[in-house]
Parts: C-alpha cells; structure tokens; sequence
C-alpha cells in the first residue's frame, strides 16, 4: 500500500541468468575477487479498476488489472561492509527514478532495505558463490487505484506510467538501459535542474497550471509540472523536457528558455 491515496506498490526479486541483463555494458566495472550485483529494475505501471456494479463486485473476488505500459533500467552495486553506507549509496543510485513514481522516501527505503537483504542472502548461498555479478531483477508493479466513485477516465488521467515520466536517457550516466541518447552537456544539467512539482490535490491542479499548451491538456491529480525559471510559465514535465532538447523558447510566450 502506498502512503499516497491511490496508489500501492508491490515488488519481488529474482536471480536470473546473466545473458537476459545488460552485462556487456557493465563488464568493465567488474573487480576480480571482489562480489558485485547487476540489478535490473522492471516496473509494470497498472491501473487497478473497482467493479461498475453491485452485481459485478460479487461476481469478481479480486480488482481488474489493466497493465498501462512498462519501462526497465539497471544499475551496478558493489557491496560494503557498513550497511548504513550501502543503503545511502543504493538510495542515491536509484532515487532519480523511484521518486518518479510518487514513492515516499519511507517507502523507497523499505524497497531498498528488502533488496539489499535479498543481495546479501543470495551473496551468502553457496551455491550461487561461482556468480559474479550476481545478476537479480526487482520486479516492480506501481499500481494506481481507482477510488470509490472515481469515474474511470479520472482515475486514467492521474495514473502513474511511463510515459508521463521523466524520460529515462536524461540519466544516462547512471545506467545502461534504456540506450544512450546524444545530448549536449550543458543542455542535459540544465534540463536535469529544472523543478518538477506533483500535483497533490485540486487546489494545487489550479494553482500550478490550468492547461498544458503544449498537449491542451489540463493538470490532473498525480502530474509533474515543470515552470520555466525564465518566464514563469508551466507545462506538464513529460512535455516540456522533450520540447526543449530541439527548442529554446517557451511554448507560450517564445522567450528564451535557456541560451542554446
């Protein structure tokens, strides 16, 4: 269950054979006589929808599961002996990302904690000692809940998945998937510093952004608006970014968003 209202996480992990991770991109990290991990997070974004009837809620025991989309990317660990130092490494390499789907830093440290202990217990099995990276998936289903007469569009319009999301290339040093994308020095930092604000309630919808000119959309519960330093003017994140890997000038009022 997730601390926002909503939305619930739910995770497990599993050892995997090397040749279904990216180890080729990774190989060069690996230290002899020294146990290192190749994780590779695996995130379904679903919407979980109620029964439309009284009739329909007998008939089903469980919520109909609509899988949105889904999106993957990895990183590589090596271990410490100090766990308070691993669990702050761990936090920093994934958070970036994590933080994206509306998880709480609380939330986000039970995930990580339950990961490392998965790491080390596999780490400590003797039969998985010739491994090296150990390679494990943490599989991840970031549901959003439809609410009790929340109409199903609504519930559409503020569920969390891929593509409303900060697109992953931005952090391309951090891991190797998705693939490498071109992009001046200067242009990524810049993008990286912008604000991403969420939109926590109805009040906040109104006072962040009314309507996105870029995709004449408004903002709903759950969204990540990104105001231009420059200009003030507000667009939603997974629009904005994008728009200005090609383009410097605000979409609203054509002044300089940044020099090029």
């Amino acid at each position: 269950m997730g601390s926002q209202v909503g939305y619930e996480y739910k995770y497990r992990f599993s050892l995997v054979d090397l040749n279904e991770l990216n180890y080729s991109k990774h190989k060069s990290k690996r230290r002899d006589g020294v146990k290192t991990f190749l994780l590779e997070f695996r995130t379904n974004f679903i919407l979980k929808t109620r029964p439309r009837s009284e009739e329909e809620k007998i008939e089903k025991e469980e919520d109909d599961l609509i899988i949105l989309d889904s999106e993957r990317f990895d990183t590589f660990m090596y271990p410490f002996e100090n766990e308070t130092k691993e669990l702050s490494l761990f936090f920093s390499m994934t958070y970036y990302r994590l933080g994206e789907y509306w998880m709480s830093k609380d939330e986000l440290r039970s995930l990580l904690k339950e990961t490392l202990e998965f790491l080390r217990k596999t780490a400590a099995d003797p039969q998985h000692a010739p491994l090296n990276p150990i390679p494990v998936v943490v599989h991840l289903d970031v549901c959003t809940v439809q609410q009790e007469g929340e109409s199903f569009g609504a519930a559409m319009d503020r569920a969390i998945r891929a593509e409303y999301l900060v697109p992953l290339y931005l952090w391309q040093h951090r891991m190797t998937l998705p693939e490498f994308k071109a992009m001046h020095p200067l242009l990524r930092m810049f993008i990286r510093s912008l604000d991403r604000v969420r939109v926590g309630n109805a009040d906040e919808r109104l006072a962040l952004m009314k309507v996105c000119s870029i995709c004449s959309r408004d903002s709903n519960v759950g969204a990540q608006i990104t105001p231009l330093p420059t200009c003030g003017h507000a667009f939603h994140s997974h629009c904005i970014l994008p728009w200005l890997e090609e383009n410097n000038l605000c979409p609203s009022c054509r002044s300089p968003a940044y020099d090029p």
